[in-house]
């Protein structure tokens, strides 16, 4: 864990840049749940209709507000140092794992002494019209709503979307997110598997870096899937903590 951040601070980041998005995303909200935050779904996202966020909370009084709360179908995201440390206890009360939701990195880094990288072949365009928005969006799932981009959002000014295109495709994507101004957040970007490893990624990254710099932000936060651990660690990221995600063993619609 890094010594700079903490888990609980670079959730902070994270939460406050989720709720600035479920701004825009009709039927969802962020809550509390007693000391647990939630998002909640009117219409299920996938499966799930409430997602919980345990964080230097026991098992037994995460579940115990859960359940006083409903019945789900629910998600429970264990923000952890040691992500196989609360594997155990969360199964002796009927809890797993899935292959569906795989572990997630929180990293995080620094700005102090920050220098813009050197412009690259690859350019790096901000969404700011409707037919950029239509690009963008086409490589996006549209059943995702953290992830398409919306009209009303471009006029946010703490949220931007990026892009580079290459052969006519949109081929690398992401989402920065300001909530705080000082403190970036970044949606872990995507990127055309047929154009991987040619620091495309890399050259977005380093313009969202640059833009969210001058823009007066001090550090940056970003839940990693497995893929993109390597990236950003080149990119002067730090793992912070783990994200492991539990369903419940008695719903058959929580296993996938």
């Amino acid at each position: 864990m890094s010594e700079t951040f903490t888990p609980r601070a670079t959730m902070e980041v994270v939460a406050a840049a989720t709720s600035r998005t479920l701004k825009y995303v009709p039927g969802a909200r962020a809550m509390t749940v007693g000391p647990l935050r939630c998002i909640h779904y009117e219409r299920p996202l996938w499966w799930e209709t409430d997602a919980f966020e345990a964080i230097e909370i026991e098992p037994q009084e995460a579940l115990k507000h859960i359940r006083a709360y409903g019945p789900g179908p629910h998600l429970i995201a264990v923000v952890t140092t040691d992500p196989d440390a609360p594997i155990a206890p969360y199964a002796v009360l009927g809890y797993k794992t899935t292959p569906s939701e795989p572990v997630e990195t929180v990293m995080a880094r620094d700005f102090a002494g920050f220098t813009p990288a050197a412009e690259s072949r690859y350019p790096v365009e901000l969404v700011q019209t409707e037919a950029q928005r239509q690009f963008y969006n086409s490589v996006i799932d549209a059943d995702d709503p953290h992830g398409q981009a919306r009209m009303e959002e471009l006029s946010d000014s703490e949220i931007r979307y990026y892009y580079v295109e290459q052969d006519n495709r949109c081929v690398c994507t992401a989402k920065a997110i300001l909530p705080h101004r000082c403190a970036l957040n970044i949606e872990p970007l995507g990127t055309h598997p047929d154009y991987r490893r040619r620091g495309i990624a890399t050259a977005l990254m380093n313009r969202i870096h640059a833009d969210a710099v001058e823009l007066g932000a001090t550090q940056s936060v970003i839940v990693a899937t497995p893929m993109g651990k390597a990236l950003y660690s080149t990119l002067g990221y730090q793992v912070v903590c783990y994200i492991q995600k539990f369903v419940s063993e008695n719903r058959k619609d929580h296993l996938r």
